[in-house]
């Protein structure tokens, strides 16, 4: 079994630019993913104009783009709306287009969560040569990751081996249009399916199943191009594409896309000039007295602030 893991840097002849973007969207309406998904294109086309934007749909997601959504319908070049398959239930019938994306679109592309926000450019993920390639879950390398008990649990259920080495986040993704990526679609397809039947949802158990089981080349990318913001510590020193978490989303404010997705969730509009200013930030938290943050943005500036906050809470405590 062919298989490669080697790091982007290692890279030395850049293949035809992917200008392919693929989104997947299930929603009820009034439902913040859509917000979402307008912020996230608006970034993407901040930084990369021209790229194609392709959006993976279900029909009654569809029918809200027109209706309640047309602002982010006339970002979207390409529209593909697909019948539910699951009654209804739009997180199953996300998970089912993403482990699908290469039965509708063609060619290579970047498929990125909506819940994803590209704050500089992603040159590199577009020059990339391989047939799939994604960035180690937990902001670190490979070998310090600890794999959560919730993703665990399918590969205890399911009686599959844990795997070792790269465990990869789904939420970005360089797709090359070549039989290998297709082969590893199809597969991680069948696998989510048999997982699905069980009651597990989660895309990502079976993928990383996948990447192991087909004859793949895959590239690991570096954690600034999937920075899990609120997930997990560390990688956020210059990401270029931050990530962030929507569990118990209508709860958090600890990010400041947070802030801007209920902003503009409530009519507010969404400038250039605010799109720059977040970008050019380098420090994506709310809280701005974090010493734990500051370090790992690197923001010096920030630090005797943050450490004149911790001293005011440790003496009111």
């Amino acid at each position: 079994m062919r298989k490669v893991l080697v790091a982007v840097k290692d890279i030395e002849q850049p293949v035809t630019r992917i200008n392919q973007i693929a989104y997947v969207l299930c929603a009820p309406p009034h439902s913040p993913f859509f917000t979402m998904l307008y912020i996230s294109i608006r970034f993407l086309r901040f930084h990369h104009p021209d790229v194609k934007i392709y959006l993976l749909t279900d029909t009654s997601t569809f029918e809200q783009l027109g209706s309640r959504h047309s602002e982010l319908r006339e970002i979207i070049d390409v529209i593909i709306p697909v019948q539910n398959h699951y009654d209804g239930d739009f997180v199953k019938m996300s998970r089912h287009l993403k482990t699908s994306l290469t039965e509708y679109i063609t060619g290579s592309f970047i498929y990125i969560d909506v819940d994803a926000f590209v704050v500089r450019p992603i040159d590199l993920l577009m020059d990339v040569s391989c047939d799939f390639a994604a960035c180690q879950d937990g902001n670190c390398e490979p070998d310090q990751f600890i794999l959560p008990e919730f993703e665990t649990k399918p590969f205890v259920a399911l009686g599959w081996a844990i795997p070792d080495g790269p465990y990869y986040n789904s939420g970005i993704m360089i797709v090359r249009s070549a039989n290998a990526a297709q082969n590893l679609f199809s597969k991680w397809h069948e696998l989510w399916k048999v997982a699905s039947s069980k009651g597990h949802f989660k895309d990502q158990p079976p993928l990383n199943l996948t990447v192991r089981k087909v004859d793949i080349d895959v590239k690991l990318l570096p954690p600034r191009y999937n920075f899990l913001i609120g997930m997990y510590q560390g990688g956020a020193y210059l990401p270029h594409i931050v990530h962030v978490s929507t569990t118990n989303f209508e709860q958090r404010n600890d990010t400041i896309f947070h802030d801007l997705i209920r902003s503009i969730h409530s009519g507010n509009i969404l400038k250039n000039e605010s799109i720059e200013v977040i970008s050019k930030s380098g420090y994506y938290w709310t809280d701005r007295k974090s010493i734990k943050n500051v370090m790992h943005s690197k923001k010096w500036s920030m630090l005797p602030e943050a450490i004149f906050g911790r001293f005011l809470r440790i003496f009111r405590t």
